[in-house]
């Protein structure tokens, strides 16, 4: 009697690396010789490789008489067959020792090789992250011992691992690319894997919605643990690695990015309205990402204070350390640096001006923005026209401004060219001493934005205010364009700036009470700023919302993403029409929805702000009147029409609002990738390193800001404003290929080896399908799935075992896609299905 075996050798963190069994085939039926694959013979109707034991016509040799091309033997041995080598395998007409044997390949062990996702490598240093490796190499900690955190366990710092904690691994270089001719098919990479998105509307749905519980749990609810209370979000968030999410001592791709904000309590109306002054009340928090779990939450940065103020928060990486810290506004308008852990880093002795009305009322209470103003490393935080340098992780005063506030939303930029950054705030901009550059006395002092809208190199400024807007130069703020008075009324929000129509040049972007206005810019003959279209939305309290823009298909025209009192809009940037439409509810006053990659699987998603404004009466002047905008509802007093597509549904918090954070994504996975980062409000790329394009140059780590800021405008790739993009890659897709092996055990089992040969991560929860063919076809067995992101070039191992049954027959897998529930898309589909395997196991 003879027993077969199929072996596989599951390698570390879920990457399968192929061992083979002396005595092993294919296990394809046969009748006959010169069916079999090399090396393999036609025994009792299998192919096989013969061992040299009865029933194949070999001769068995004496245990321990035969070399093997182990140690002392003097070097491998000449062979005819597997059974020449005392336990070892015959690879090409030489002995190879069981521990060197790599698929068909022999490991050179004396040299440091090891058999790895079936090649012989030779692993390099010791590494903790991509970064220890160097160029064309990476951290594979596959090659290493797998240590796991519990999920939700308290971390070393004190913190929540929520991931895996990964050991360190070894170096490695990439897989070969596909296109070299000497390239192994079983281990190389697709030097091209994209799929291109085309779609009329956007496929959204919610990914997490963080804020107040309700009972029953909605869905894809993750309720606020502390203060649970104040979960109104009123400022727009910024998003980075901040946080060791898997426990492993580093911050890195390996952990997915953080959503960072201050929330409160709005008191179902606007925070201002309440006794003690809510607004400067608020919670500091941040939540991971990729499920909206609470990593902390802060609600005071000294003894005395009341909390944070509702003041839209800065990321960016003060102390050299891997990782980006906080920057936030304290109740009493102190600078306040946290590290990413949450821990209080530094707090500036002096205080920012928050007396006046609208600094400390709801949203209106604007935004921070840091950068490095003279290249010195320092850096450099701004309020409005107030700068703090942050020396030593404590922020310092450096200079207030007698001029423009940038409507305490105010940006860097170096508009001289001199080398140094200028702040812009409005109509005012000022150099590094705090002296003033130019201000334009002609004006309104307004939100800014910068961008090169002639084309000859130089910035340009735009400022909104009082339902206008002005373009400046931007050496001497002289008036370029200008006034416009726009579509809609009241004053105007934060204005974008994006190429909306794919004509190669930007336009802008600015949302007011009633419409949402795209602004063309004529730099032929006269200079001359038109409206290009407007589309309503149901803005009545503030009119003066930030938004966003973003290209979403990759086409090169940006879409608008703009949130309301009632509604998330995503507007077609050519023409206005609508592309999605979700339901919210909010004050509305400076903040803004946002796009980034937040959980960090090379994809966008929307980050959505809401806060429990009262969606008011079905009937009545009070309120919003969001409940208007139900099936059968009414518009309301002042209430002009609304497209068909705004049908609101009533939120889930008291008063039937929405409160909290809302991330959306693409139900198949298809929005083009962009960067994990968004970390301020005026958010312009070049202005934080990301360690995946060359805005920074020379390139930077994940969150470092730029010692030398590359103006924005002058990147073939930008000249943009609020407007998150990658440079490459933008269609990067992922190709999961299998292969199936079986393991003699009782019960039998079936190991998938799920490879990725694209050029983008496959989620996690890929499903697996087993089957079994039978005469007249197949049936299914079961399924199993991935547990992990396959980033490319790497495998998991998925094992399912076989129900009792027969098992002299052909199995296979097959990738599982239900089309009318995707969750990712590949550039190749037709390679979704494994070999079959033969597994004969006789007792």
């Amino acid at each position: 009697m003879r027993t077969l075996f199929w072996c596989a050798a599951v390698a570390t963190l879920g990457l399968f690396g192929a061992c083979t069994c002396g005595g092993v085939g294919s296990g394809r039926p046969c009748s006959g010789p010169g069916e079999c694959p090399p090396g393999e013979q036609c025994i009792a109707g299998r192919c096989e490789a013969p061992d040299g034991g009865a029933g194949d016509g070999g001769e068995g040799m004496p245990d321990g008489s035969v070399p093997d091309g182990g140690p002392g033997d003097g070097g491998p041995a000449g062979c005819v067959r597997d059974a020449d080598c005392g336990g070892g395998r015959c690879i090409d007409g030489s002995c190879c020792a069981a521990a060197a044997v790599c698929g068909d390949l022999c490991c050179d062990l004396d040299g440091g090789a090891q058999c790895f996702a079936g090649a012989c490598v030779v692993p390099g240093e010791d590494c903790t992250t991509h970064a220890d490796c160097g160029e064309n190499a990476y951290c594979e900690r596959g090659l290493a011992d797998t240590g796991k955190a519990d999920g939700g366990a308290m971390g070393g710092d004190g913190g929540v691992c929520l991931g895996e904690t990964p050991s360190p691994g070894r170096c490695l270089a990439y897989p070969p690319d596909c296109s070299d001719p000497e390239a192994d098919p079983n281990t190389c990479i697709l030097s091209e894997c994209e799929y291109v998105p085309n779609f009329d509307r956007l496929n959204a749905t919610v990914q997490w919605r963080w804020g107040a519980a309700h009972d029953p749990p909605e869905p894809e609810e993750v309720p606020a643990v502390a203060f649970p209370d104040k979960v109104d979000v009123w400022s727009t968030p910024a998003v980075g690695r901040i946080y060791d999410t898997n426990c492993d001592g580093v911050v890195d791709r390996h952990d997915p990015p953080a959503v960072v904000f201050v929330s409160g309590d709005a008191k179902s109306s606007y925070c201002s309205d309440s006794a003690v002054d809510s607004c400067r009340s608020g919670v500091l928090r941040a939540l991971d990402g990729a499920s909206g779990t609470e990593l902390w939450s802060v609600d005071a940065a000294e003894p005395g204070s009341s909390g944070f103020a509702g003041v839209s928060v800065a990321l960016a990486d003060v102390d050299g350390v891997p990782g980006m810290e906080v920057i936030a506004l304290t109740g009493e308008g102190k600078v306040a640096v946290y590290g990413g852990d949450g821990r209080l880093l530094g707090l500036s002795a002096e205080t920012v001006d928050l007396q006046v009305a609208r600094a400390r009322s709801f949203g209106w209470g604007g935004a921070l923005a840091v950068a490095d103003m003279e290249g010195d490393g320092v850096l450099d935080v701004a309020y409005g026209y107030e700068v703090f340098r942050i020396v030593d992780g404590v922020p310092e005063r450096r200079f207030t401004g007698s001029g423009g506030r940038g409507k305490r939303i105010s940006t860097f930029a170096d508009l001289d060219g001199d080398g140094t950054l200028e702040l812009v705030a409005g109509r005012t901009a000022y150099e590094p001493d705090g002296t003033v550059l130019w201000q334009q006395d002609g004006i309104a002092d307004g939100f800014p934005a910068v961008a090169d809208f002639d084309g000859d190199g130089a910035p340009e400024v735009v400022v909104v205010q009082n339902g206008m807007l002005w373009i400046l130069a931007g050496a001497d703020g002289s008036i370029r364009w200008g006034p416009l008075t726009l579509g809609g009324t009241g004053s105007g929000g934060p204005p974008t700036v994006a190429d909306f129509d794919g004509d190669g040049r930007p336009e802008i972007g600015v949302a007011q009470a009633d419409y949402y206005s795209l602004v063309d810019v004529e730099v032929g003959g006269s200079p001359v700023l038109s409206i290009k279209w407007t589309a309503p939305t149901h803005d009545y309290s503030s009119s003066v919302t930030g938004s966003t823009v973003f290209d979403f298909e990759g086409d090169g025209r940006a879409e608008v993403v703009y949130n309301d009192e009632c509604f998330l809009w995503v507007y077609d940037g050519t023409d206005g029409s609508v592309r999605f439409i979700g339901s919210t509810t909010s004050f509305t006053a400076n903040e803004a929805s946002l796009v980034a990659d937040v959980d960090g699987d090379g994809h966008a998603e929307i980050v959505m702000i809401s806060n429990g404004a009262n969606p008011g009466p079905l009937t009545g002047s009070d309120k919003w009147h969001c409940r208007h905008h139900q099936p059968g509802g009414m518009p309301g007093p002042g209430h002009g029409p609304l497209p068909p597509e705004a049908v609101w549904e009533p939120g889930p918090a008291l008063l039937e609002t929405y409160r909290g954070i809302t991330v959306w994504r693409d139900r198949e996975n298809t929005w083009v990738g962009t960067r994990a980062l968004w970390n301020q409000h005026t958010y312009h790329v070049t202005n934080i390193c990301s360690e995946r394009d060359s805005a920074c140059e020379p390139p930077g780590v994940e969150g470092a800001v730029p010692r030398a800021e590359r103006p924005n405008w002058s990147v073939p790739w930008l000249n943009n404003f609020r407007q998150n993009v990658q440079e490459a890659g933008l269609f990067d897709a992922p190709d999961a290929v299998l292969t199936l092996a079986a393991v003699c055990e009782a019960p039998l089992k079936l190991i998938a080896n799920v490879r990725n040969r694209g050029r983008a991560p496959l989620p996690d929860g890929v499903r697996i399908g087993f089957y079994v063919r039978e005469a007249g076809g197949e049936r299914k067995l079961g399924e199993a799935t991935t547990t992990r992101p396959i980033y490319p070039g790497q495998v998991e191992a998925v094992e399912f075992r076989v129900p009792p049954m027969p098992i002299d027959a052909a199995f296979f897998a097959r990738i599982e896609i239900d089309p009318n529930a995707r969750t990712f898309r590949e550039c190749d589909e037709s390679n979704n299905e494994s070999n079959d395997v033969w597994p004969t196991c006789i007792g």
